[in-house]
Parts: C-alpha cells; structure tokens; sequence
C-alpha cells in the first residue's frame, strides 16, 4: 500500500480475527471483498480490504493516473454514471461498499 499510494495502513477492519501459525508459516484473514476474473489469458484474484491509514498520498504513479480523494456520494454517482471508467475488477467490491452504506 505504502509504495502503490504513500499511504501507510494503520488498521483493517477484520484484522483482529486474523490467525497467524508460525509453526505452520499460514496465516487466515477475512478480507472485505474477494474478486476473481472468469476470462481472459490469465486468471486475477483481488482481495479487497477496508483499512485506515496515514501520511501524505502520491499524485501519480507508474500505475495510476487521475488519483484524487472524492465523498463516497460521488463515488456512487461515478460508478452510476461512468461504470466503463473503473477497472472491472473493482467493480463488485465498490458496490458492495456502497450497499452497506446505503448509497
């Protein structure tokens, strides 16, 4: 998170029910969303989380263009308006969000 953003996570939500087994090198977590494409060349799992964090955000990346912080009301009118705009593997884990937030 740190290199894609500037940000560093403070907390997740769901991390205090996470099991680490030294003994085994396992470790179990409950993300927010988990996302997986059906087509295409390869396959891509997305675990999404919901976290906080601190410091100062990146204003581009190699990766990224656009970057911006938005109210999450204009988040669900972007994702109403201009669904092709959002890379597809985000998608469902948006909605869910916005479900819980009634939005």
């Amino acid at each position: 998170m740190l290199e894609e953003t500037g940000l560093e996570v403070t907390k997740i939500l769901g991390e205090d029910k996470m099991i680490y087994s030294k003994d085994l090198a396992t470790i179990n977590f409950m993300p927010f969303c988990v996302t997986q494409n059906l087509k295409n060349a390869y396959s891509i799992v997305c675990n999404h989380f919901i976290c906080e964090a601190k410091g100062e955000p990146i204003s581009e990346t190699d990766e990224s263009r656009n970057i911006r912080w938005i109210e999450i009301s204009e988040l669900s009118k972007l994702l109403k308006n201009n669904r092709s705009k959002f890379f597809i593997m985000n998608v469902n884990a948006i909605e869910k969000y916005l479900k819980l937030n009634d939005l």
